[in-house]
């Protein structure tokens, strides 16, 4: 039945060519899915699967998106024998393709090595002899990647993108209110601050200050304060965590997400559960512990939040809030489900992580 479905929807299609007034004859199409259709993606890949059996056969990683294929393997010092499976497997999805009515472009095609500076050297010899051109650096999903993984050109990117876009918004924060200035700065500049920044983890200082400065920017230009003025408790007055903080967060989310099945499977088999060879006192607790700072900035991101009731053009009294986190928060899940830890035990009351907050 699902077969006949498919067959209906795909049969019967054609194409012609419009220049101007004139079109040329009716042609019907014995091949290919309508672009831009809802069926189309599911049937593109169900179409590309014979190259994942080519490429488990030849024992190499890969990720498939859409179109978009990337293959993957690692290797030790002085032991190129991959990189001859690696080649086999490249000449043998030309093959499927060429057979199955596709075309492998070799100008969007690219190849790169990590490592550190003599081994990637050795490899890309290697590979030059092997007819495959290398980079040093290229761009995936949108960030770019270089051999030594320094994400300088990423930040690089980043930084003068930012900039440009900070430069327009304050040419127009005149004429906006200071809600829908806020909403500008986050979908361009935050947004870009924070795509991918689990890459930027454990990268020297230097680095991600460049990052803090764009976000120090965009807090000036949203709350109109002078370069002369400290930026931190403007940064806690706006609730906004600083670039290294939002960095960790996101590699803390991802590994709650993984440990709870809620990530990739590949990234969930990286870790391992800990067994200690004794007891311990904390195996039966789920208590986590938040550093000094860490600390401080979840308590300024809620203290100082109020609401009020708004009929029409009639208001109430604005009421502080003593308890809850801002609904559609970035930082609510996690608050919550620090919040609904279990105790120590069930006899002795401990406070959970998030009652330190309240303190």
């Amino acid at each position: 039945m699902v077969i006949k479905w498919f067959r209906s929807y795909l049969e019967g299609r054609g194409y012609y060519a419009s220049i101007g007034e004139h079109k040329s004859k009716w042609t019907s199409m014995t091949c290919g899915v309508p672009q831009g259709s809802i069926l189309a993606p599911l049937l593109f890949s169900l179409y590309m699967l014979p190259l994942s059996q080519i490429m488990r056969k030849n024992q190499i990683a890969y990720h498939s998106y859409a179109d978009d294929t990337q293959i993957y393997l690692a290797l030790s010092p002085n032991d190129y024998s991959p990189i001859d499976s690696l080649c086999q497997c490249i000449d043998e999805i030309n093959s499927w393709m060429c057979e199955n009515f596709l075309q492998l472009n070799k100008e969007k095609t690219e190849v790169i090595a990590f490592g550190n500076k003599d081994e990637v050297l050795k490899v890309n010899a290697y590979l030059d002899s092997r007819g495959l051109t290398t980079k040093n650096k290229v761009r995936n999903l949108g960030v770019i990647l270089e051999t030594d993984l320094s994400f300088s050109s990423h930040v690089k990117a980043v930084t003068k993108s930012a900039y440009y876009h900070l430069k327009n918004i304050a040419r127009i924060r005149c004429f906006v209110s200071s809600q829908d200035l806020e909403k500008l700065v986050h979908a361009f500049i935050t947004s870009r601050v924070d795509y991918c920044n689990g890459l930027l983890t454990g990268l020297p200082k230097k680095t991600i200050r460049q990052l803090q400065l764009i976000q120090n920017a965009a807090a000036r230009i949203l709350t109109r304060t002078r370069k002369s003025e400290h930026i931190t408790p403007v940064l806690r007055s706006l609730h906004w965590l600083p670039v290294i903080f939002r960095i960790d967060f996101k590699v803390l989310l991802l590994v709650y997400k993984s440990l709870n099945g809620l990530g990739p499977k590949y990234i969930a088999d990286m870790f391992t559960e800990y067994k200690p060879n004794r007891p311990l006192r904390s195996l039966g607790s789920n208590w986590v512990g938040l550093s000094g700072m860490v600390l401080k900035w979840f308590r300024s991101y809620l203290e100082g939040r109020g609401y009020y009731v708004s009929i029409g053009e009639h208001k109430s009294k604005w009421t502080s809030m003593t308890c809850g986190v801002p609904q559609g928060s970035v930082l609510a899940p996690l608050l919550f489900s620090l919040y609904m830890l279990p105790t120590k035990s069930n006899n002795e009351k401990e406070p959970n992580c998030l009652s330190q907050l309240c303190r």
